[in-house]
């Protein structure tokens, strides 16, 4: 899944807040859907033995659009994500089709960067597939961006927790590389929080470009579980995407 800026320490934010009222619609391709350190479709993507494969190939179209409201740091976010093989038949990716609902509050001030957040989780697909988290995330105003982001569900508790690092290397002042290393860990909805279980360590290296209001970026991101009995305990991925802001 991914969300807003807040919540792109979970691997599924797709568009920046805005700075004045506006609608920003964007959409990511991606070579397989991965959530918090995991691929969604291991079904449809284990090798002959039965093993995930390390490099998984299940594409998956991710589109939505963010809605910057009049009030200043508050937006609405609406992203989904849709299968592009495998809907049918033995692994029925269809049943995974998602929609995300998140609305979000920012604010800043000499000791950084807050925000609140709240996300609903649908699987439009599958009947009673539907979850919702409150949260929050801060980013300290210092050099590497450390942030630290907490989600519960609200039925079930605590439900993911992560902390980054991130430093952007621009060109000029359209381009950019922004390197970012995450800890994360997390637990499935509806079973009790196993920290040893679900934790993972993510490198993200993505490279954004903008030309007046459209922005394209592409992503390549390493993932490493921490859990002993995880096969493979690597697996990497790719995005590309566009977005267009009015």
């Amino acid at each position: 899944m991914t969300l807003l800026a807040v919540v792109a320490l979970s691997g599924v934010a797709q568009a920046a807040d805005a700075k004045k009222p506006g609608v920003t619609f964007y959409g990511t391709f991606a070579s397989s859907y991965f959530f918090r350190g995991n691929n969604m479709f291991s079904a449809a993507t284990k090798d002959d033995a039965g093993k995930d494969e390390a490099f998984p190939v299940a594409p998956v179209f991710q589109p939505g659009f963010t809605v910057a409201t009049p009030l200043e740091g508050f937006v609405f976010d609406v992203w989904s994500s849709f299968s592009l093989t495998e809907r049918d038949g033995d692994y029925n990716l269809k049943s995974l089709d998602e929609v995300d609902l998140t609305a979000k509050y920012s604010f800043e001030n000499k000791i950084g960067s807050f925000s609140v957040f709240m996300i609903t989780y649908m699987l439009p697909n599958t009947t009673g597939a539907q979850y919702t988290e409150m949260g929050f995330s801060y980013t300290a105003p210092v050099i590497l961006s450390p942030t630290l982001l907490v989600a519960n569900d609200v039925h079930y508790g605590l439900s993911y927790m992560a902390f980054s690092l991130s430093h952007a290397l621009k060109f000029g002042k359209d381009m950019a590389i922004t390197p970012a290393l995450l800890y994360g860990v997390a637990r499935t909805h509806g079973s009790p929080m196993e920290w040893s279980d679900n934790a993972y360590i993510q490198f993200d290296l993505p490279f954004s470009m903008s030309m007046g209001s459209m922005s394209y970026n592409i992503r390549a991101s390493l993932i490493y579980k921490l859990n002993s009995d995880a096969d493979p305990s690597t697996q990497f991925y790719l995005t590309a995407g566009v977005s267009y802001a009015l």
